[in-house]
C-alpha cells in the first residue's frame, strides 16, 4: 500500500514540540545545518503511525542507530531492554549531556547503551 504524503505543517509542529533539537541526543538542528528526519518511535516498518504521539525529530545519526528498532542491548550484551522513547521518558533520567564526554551519555534504563539497539 503506498503511503499518504505527510501534511506539510507536522514537521513544523514535530519541530517546534522538540525546540528544533534532536529528541535523542539534543543536538540544535539549526547548529548543524542538516535537515533532521521526522522519526517514528514505533516504527512504521512494524505498523507505527504518523500520528503526532508516534513522531519525534531525530538527528541522521541517532535515527541510523535507532533503525526500526524498540529494545536495545543491556550491560551483558543481551537484548530486550526498552530503547528510549520520547513520547514516555524523560530524557534527563536517561541521559546526561557534557562537553567533555560527547556524545550524549546514558545514565541508566532506556538510555543506557541506546546507540546498540538488538
Amino acid at each position: 500500500m503506498a503511503r499518504q504524503p505527510r501534511k506539510p505543517d507536522l514537521r513544523e509542529i514535530v519541530e517546534q514540540r522538540a525546540s528544533r533539537r534532536c529528541e535523542y541526543c539534543r543536538a540544535p538542528q539549526p547548529a548543524t545545518g542538516i535537515r533532521y528526519h521526522l522519526e517514528h518511535v514505533f516504527p512504521d516498518s512494524l505498523g507505527g503511525t504518523d500520528d503526532l504521539d508516534n513522531l519525534a525529530l531525530a538527528c541522521p545519526t541517532c535515527n541510523y542507530y535507532k533503525s526500526n528498532h524498540l529494545l536495545g542491548l543491556d550491560e551483558e550484551g543481551v537484548a530486550g531492554r526498552p530503547l528510549f522513547n520520547p513520547r514516555k521518558d524523560r530524557w534527563d533520567e536517561h541521559f546526561e549531556f557534557d562537553l567533555a564526554t560527547l556524545p550524549t551519555q546514558g545514565k541508566d534504563g532506556p538510555g543506557q547503551r541506546d546507540d546498540q539497539p538488538a
